[in-house]
């Protein structure tokens, strides 16, 4: 029976420090402006509320009842701040798992546009060359091969343009690649998020048959806040009254000990 009551002690004590850790997390994330006041403030609070419930389960009926309504209201309260942040902290994860997700597709799409501008800057640059070959092409044609207007010196006198132009074309064809790079970098990254998110999507589903992921959010982190403290609290008076009544049943004990030492004495 000790064991049993040392383990609920030490588990209740468990709970209330890791959800005293998520709820200062939390509210650190909602008072953004005051860290270290909201972090002394948690600590303080959490640990007065350990100390209430442990006096109010021992000395129950000999406080005043303006006392015990006080703290039995405060210990409530301090149960529903825990609560809030231990909300406050896992939908901040949710938050942070999720947030990349419309960025990454609106980067992919932004990117898609980027290479078909260079995609139509390619497309113009081979107009322009093709305009550039039907000139010397019509010289051909009309036999002007040579001279000041033949094909020969209009395509030297082309060869300063038509270098930038396949210039350019080299340069839209090296930034089309590296765009498809980074693409394929936010589409693994973007499956990553899928595959995090997946297994919410089928929670979402079972729960309201369709895919409802920030409702089924909100459910699960609501089941766990309405565990998590209150579950500690509990505990923790459990503990106390099993090692009350272990305390009680030793010294039953030892009262029939003494009765017996004492008769044999007579």
């Amino acid at each position: 029976m000790k064991l049993v009551s040392y383990l609920s002690l030490f588990t209740a004590i468990s709970l209330s420090i890791i959800a005293a850790y998520y709820s200062i997390v939390g509210l650190t994330s909602i008072f953004t402006g005051a860290f270290w006041p909201i972090v002394i403030m948690g600590v303080a609070l959490e640990l007065g509320k350990i100390v209430t419930t442990t006096w109010l389960f021992h000395y129950w009926t000999d406080s005043p009842k303006p006392v015990r309504f006080y703290l039995s209201f405060a210990t409530i309260m301090l149960m529903c701040i825990t609560s809030l942040g231990i909300f406050g902290f896992l939908s901040k994860a949710h938050i942070e798992q999720t947030v990349n997700h419309p960025e990454n597709i609106e980067q992919v799409i932004f990117i898609e546009q980027q290479i078909d501008a260079e995609k139509e800057r390619i497309q113009n640059n081979k107009d322009v060359l093709s305009q550039l070959d039907e000139s010397v092409n019509v010289l051909l044609k009309n036999e002007r091969i040579r001279g000041q207007d033949g094909a020969l010196a209009v395509r030297n006198s082309q060869k300063n343009e038509r270098t930038e132009l396949l210039k350019d074309i080299e340069q839209s064809a090296n930034k089309i690649s590296d765009y498809r790079l980074k693409i394929n970098e936010l589409q693994k990254d973007q499956r990553k998020i899928d595959a995090e998110v997946g297994p919410l999507k089928y929670i979402s589903e079972i729960i309201y048959g369709e895919n409802r992921t920030e409702d089924a959010v909100r459910f699960i982190i609501i089941f766990l806040v309405l565990v998590f403290d209150p579950l500690a609290i509990v505990l923790l008076l459990a503990a106390n009254h099993s090692l009350k009544k272990n305390e009680a049943e030793k010294d039953k004990y030892d009262g029939i000990f003494i009765s017996r030492d004492s008769l044999t004495s007579k």
